[in-house]
């Protein structure tokens, strides 16, 4: 008899169930029993068959033939012993291999267990039908059940909009709503994939409670919202502060400007400057705090037009003058000749930018010097890096303070005692401004050895960047010592129908008919934006001073109506005086209907140059002069002389003659360029030419000249070109009478 172990008996099917170490060796040993038995069989069977035929065939020769065969027999099973002895070394290999397996099997059975137990998330393993087969104790813990609950249950009990038909069953991620057994819905993050089975298809399904990330997400929705509601209200708070503080200040800046216009003994004239330096420095603050908090929430407007670095660099150098002045200080500037005009950029915080710096320059530098410098230090393709430098000779700044001057609120002397003023926001201002028109800004400084403080500016190129253009004014070529640059401020024409100014202010309303009538215009007075629109029906006006915040209808509004009124057949200019200073006030009153924008506290200059931009300059005769016949158009002429002499004789003598010296130098070169532009019948070009040409002759006051560039501007502007040959002609001839005027400024003298 053999006994015959398989593997089936190892290896039990699956649906024994997947057998354990002891199992195994409890069956090997049982197998091990039964042939032990089986060979004390046999040896006692050889025993009793031996001695049977010893006792027979000695009594019965006939029983020979028996014991022969059972010989044979006896031989027979002398073989199967051997081979059932090789059997059992066979089976105690198989027993030992196995064992071996089954432990190992065991231990990665425990391994996985205790990997699954450790996982945060739930893992549940479900059939085609959505009957959960197994669920790790995490799971559990999610579905708040005790151990083993889940087992024969059915999944969409734990996730109710879970689709589990064989035909839809989806693999991937999704958020669900999963249910407690409780009842209470959570959400759910599952993760299905399906195990690869032929005999038995099955899914796992890992489970995540997502209640927390839901929870955080939310706090921080509602963090945002209420960090956007925080801006919103801080824009608005900014909006009204600055509204508010800038309605007085114009009343005290304007009403002492005014005052100072007056006959004033001297006492009271030192009172009433005192009151207008202190009214500047207030205002100064407010603009830096109000910049700085535009600038940090990202809300300052950066604009992108035409941009003339010599006359903002000139601009600085001739407002911070008089402070320079009255300190002793050398102060000059120096423009490159190779800088160009048609830049684009941003002219506005280009001045607020070199006027914090030379300010602080003069402030700092107790005697000396003061320097201002521009020059091109990249010239690329698109763009032009502009390099501008600032140098005094004052007290300098040390090594540590300059790595943090251009931090908020910084200060080189932070302390109560110190003897300098200031908020300390100027160079912050100055380097994000720097930052945003695409350049940096640094300081190369030693304690007691003077500043040079530096930024660079990258411009796009305009239509007129790649002109080969000499400076139009020669101050580079003067003496750096004591340059000025003396401009004439145009003023607005007198000749037309009274103004309207709509403010509700009492004070306001006297500051602006204070500063018309100083520049020789009249006015009428209204309170509120209704009261201007009913102004407007009854009466024709040559413009209108409109506040944008009144009573009853404000700026916006009444601007709206009367631009609905007048329709197509009239258009009445109104410049917006508002006190607001935020990001986008100038758009929404353009959106408005408004023609333009001066900003409360209003300046004179300002509100000048705003009348002349909408109703023209005084002694322009272009707007008023009757058009000649086509073929002979006729420009206004001085009869006498062709020169400003007013102008000339306010110019120091050595800057006269230099400028003089180079207008006429450059006419030639000018002239051409026009002539060309009108025979090429190029508007752009002769736009750009005659603005060129009608800068430089307004700067040494001829007039004529001046004149006649600007009608050729006003032509290629309207792309009307036919009148230009005729105007050329009168050009040419103002030039020779211009150049006779002053016959030592002929271009062959100042080549000898």
């Amino acid at each position: 008899m053999l006994v015959r172990v398989t593997m089936r008996d190892v290896h039990p099917t699956r649906a024994g169930g997947p057998a354990s170490a002891s199992s195994v060796t409890a069956l090997l040993r049982e197998r091990v029993r039964a042939l032990s038995l089986l060979a004390s069989a046999t040896l006692l069977t050889r025993v009793i068959v031996k001695d049977v035929l010893t006792r027979y065939t000695r009594t019965r020769p006939d029983y020979l033939e028996v014991a022969d065969a059972l010989r044979r027999a006896q031989d027979g099973r002398g073989e199967a012993e051997q081979r059932l002895a090789a059997s059992m070394g066979e089976l105690e290999g198989a027993v030992t291999g196995a064992r071996e397996l089954a432990v190992a099997a065991e231990f990665r059975e425990a391994r996985t267990r205790a990997v699954m137990n450790s996982v945060a998330d739930g893992v549940v393993v479900f059939d085609r039908n959505g009957i959960i087969q197994s669920c790790t104790p995490s799971g559990e813990r999610i579905f708040k059940v005790k151990p083993g609950a889940l087992l024969a249950t059915q999944l969409r009990l734990l996730i109710p909009s879970l689709e589990l038909s064989p035909e839809i069953i989806a693999v991937g991620t999704r958020e669900v709503d999963g249910r407690h057994i409780g009842g209470m819905l959570f959400p759910l993050e599952v993760t299905i994939s399906p195990i690869a089975s032929d005999e038995y298809p099955l899914w796992i399904a890992v489970v995540r409670d997502v209640t927390h990330r839901r929870e955080v997400a939310t706090a921080v929705a509602e963090a945002r919202d209420a960090a956007l509601q925080a801006v919103r209200i801080k824009s608005e708070f900014l909006a009204t502060m600055s509204h508010e503080i800038r309605t007085p200040m114009n009343g005290i800046i304007g009403m002492t400007e005014l005052l100072l216009d007056t006959d004033l003994d001297p006492q009271q004239r030192t009172y009433t400057e005192a009151v207008q330096r202190s009214g500047e420095a207030l205002l100064s603050l407010i603009n830096d705090i109000l910049d700085f908090s535009k600038l940090e929430a990202g809300k300052l407007h950066m604009e992108h037009i035409d941009v003339n670095v010599r006359q903002v660099v000139e601009d600085v150098v001739e407002l911070l003058r008089d402070q320079a002045d009255r300190k002793g200080l050398e102060f000059a500037c120096h423009v490159d000749h190779t800088l160009r005009d048609g830049l684009l950029g941003d002219p506005s915080r280009l001045r607020q930018i070199l006027l914090n710096l030379v300010g602080n320059a003069i402030k700092f530098t107790p005697s000396g010097e003061v320097r201002v410098r521009a020059y091109v230090a990249e010239d690329l393709t698109s763009t032009l890096l502009v390099r501008f430098e600032v140098t005094d000779s004052g007290i300098g700044i040390d090594a540590e303070t300059q790595t943090r001057l251009f931090a908020p609120f910084v200060q080189a002397d932070g302390s109560t005692t110190r003897k300098y003023g200031g908020t300390g926001l100027g160079l912050a201002i100055c380097r994000q401004l720097v930052e945003r028109m695409g350049g940096r800004i640094g300081v190369d400084s030693a304690a007691g050895q003077g500043s040079t403080f530096w930024f660079t500016v990258a411009f796009a190129r305009g239509s007129t960047a790649d002109e080969a253009q000499p400076a139009q004014t020669g101050v580079e070529s003067m003496p750096p010592a004591r340059l000025s640059v003396v401009k004439r401020t145009p003023m607005p024409r007198t000749d037309l129908a009274p103004l309207l100014v709509a403010e509700d202010s009492t004070i306001n309303q006297q500051v602006a008919l204070g500063m018309l009538k100083k520049l020789g215009l009249a006015a009428d007075v209204v309170a509120n934006g209704r009261e201007a629109v009913a102004a407007l029906a009854r009466t024709t006006y040559a413009a209108v001073l409109m506040d944008c915040q009144m009573p009853e209808m404000d700026g916006f509004e009444a601007t709206s109506e009367i631009r609905r009124r007048e329709g197509s057949a009239r258009h009445t200019p109104i410049i917006a005086m508002t006190a607001n200073a935020m990001q986008g006030d100038r758009e929404r009153c353009l959106a408005a209907g408004m023609d333009d924008y001066v900003s409360k506290p209003v300046r004179i200059e300002e509100l000048t140059a705003a009348l002349v931009r909408r109703i023209g300059r005084k002694g322009d005769e272009l707007a008023t002069v009757p058009q000649a016949a086509p073929d002979t158009p006729k420009v206004q002429l001085v009869e006498a002389d062709p020169f400003d002499r007013a102008l000339l004789e306010a110019l120091p003598p050595g800057l006269r003659a230099g400028l003089l010296v180079l207008f006429f130098q450059e006419v030639p070169m000018r002239l051409e360029r026009v002539k060309a532009a009108v025979q090429d019948a190029d508007a752009a070009a002769l736009q750009a030419a005659a603005h060129i040409f009608k800068g430089d002759a307004a700067t040494v006051g001829a007039r004529d000249v001046a004149r006649l560039c600007r009608a050729l501007e006003q032509s290629a502007q309207q792309d009307d070109l036919g009148d230009c040959e005729p105007l050329v002609e009168q050009l040419e001839a103002a030039l020779a009478r211009a150049q006779a005027a002053l016959p030592d400024t002929a271009p062959d003298q100042c080549a000898a």
